[in-house]
């Protein structure tokens, strides 16, 4: 859907599962045949890995709690 980038992705427990990113293909009558999102996990572990590159990014890591 146009102007869904960066919302919340939940599954049917109300969990958080991913971040919208993409609206993917219409069909003829412009209707949304799919969607992306980026998955929680992914984006975790990315910042994760970014921060653990410095003492600074370590301390935001301890501050943060992530799973």
């Amino acid at each position: 859907l146009r102007g869904s980038s960066g919302s919340p992705v939940f599954n049917l427990n109300l969990d958080l599962i991913a971040l919208h990113h993409f609206s993917g293909d219409q069909d003829i009558s412009g209707t949304f045949l799919n969607n992306e999102g980026i998955m929680i996990k992914n984006i975790i572990d990315d910042l994760r890995n970014k921060l653990n590159k410095d003492t600074e990014g370590k301390k935001i890591l301890e501050e943060l709690k992530l799973p």
